[in-house]
């Protein structure tokens, strides 16, 4: 919930490859992709902390991206898809 505030908020993100939403994020342009080392984390704070523009562009990217993809009726539509699977008896993606 946290990362989805920050990128409605405008906010570019560094987040860890394979958690979440992540790829998608990154792949919309609102976030950067780390790994666990130290030194790939530094470089992307370090990027983003000198390329203002770079940060402008990733939080409006990142913005568009969390407005489209956790709109009220984006979430109330995935939530009414769960619990049609759950009423017939197929928790499966759940």
């Amino acid at each position: 919930i946290a990362v989805i505030e920050a990128l409605l908020a405008g906010l570019p993100c560094i987040l860890s490859e394979g958690v979440g939403t992540a790829a998608a994020v990154a792949k919309a342009g609102g976030a950067l992709l780390v790994g666990t080392d130290a030194s790939g984390i530094a470089f992307a704070i370090t990027s983003l902390l000198t390329q203002d523009e770079r940060r402008r562009e990733m939080g409006d990217k990142g913005r568009a991206f969390a407005q489209v993809e956790y709109s009220t009726g984006k979430m109330v539509e995935r939530l009414v898809e769960l619990y049609q699977r759950v009423a017939r008896g197929s928790g499966e993606g759940t």
